[in-house]
């Protein structure tokens, strides 16, 4: 699953870097048009299918239908999953994190400057693409309090 905002180059550097079998790209009405240069790149480039990918459009600032649509997203999901939280705006990175960490499914961002008035030369550092662990605690003490709840 990809967070894709007015910048889709962040959803075709993860999809290039970790092949999914499937992608989910959630994005605003408005990104919709930046969106669509990114997905022939992947279809054209055989990243992904012409039928391995969907489009789901949310309210970028409605934490609650971002969630969710995420949450719908994330059951129709053939699993593994990993969610991709740079693209779109900080609300729905920040709605999809604590989605995916509340359901443990590892959340990646993609890291790096692109200049655009640079061109394809506008890279200022190399891009890379970094897991982002879970810090909260919660999971473990969901697994402690129902693990006392079977001992009992």
């Amino acid at each position: 699953i990809s967070l894709m905002g007015f910048s889709p180059e962040t959803t075709a550097m993860s999809t290039i870097v970790v092949r999914p079998e499937k992608l989910v790209i959630v994005m605003s009405a408005k990104a919709k048009e930046a969106s669509t240069p990114a997905i022939k790149y992947l279809v054209r480039n055989d990243l992904i299918g012409d039928f391995d990918y969907r489009a789901i459009e949310v309210r970028p600032y409605d934490t609650q239908h971002v969630y969710d649509q995420l949450l719908e997203a994330i059951k129709k999901a053939e699993k593994p999953l990993v969610i991709d939280i740079t693209g779109g705006t900080k609300v729905m990175s920040a709605t999809a994190g604590a989605l995916a960490w509340e359901m443990n499914i590892p959340i990646c961002y993609s890291d790096g400057g692109w200049d655009p008035k640079s061109g394809s030369s506008g890279l200022r550092k190399a891009s890379s693409l970094t897991l982002i662990n879970n810090p909260s605690r919660s999971l473990g003490y969901r697994f402690r309090a129902d693990a006392l709840l079977a001992f009992e």
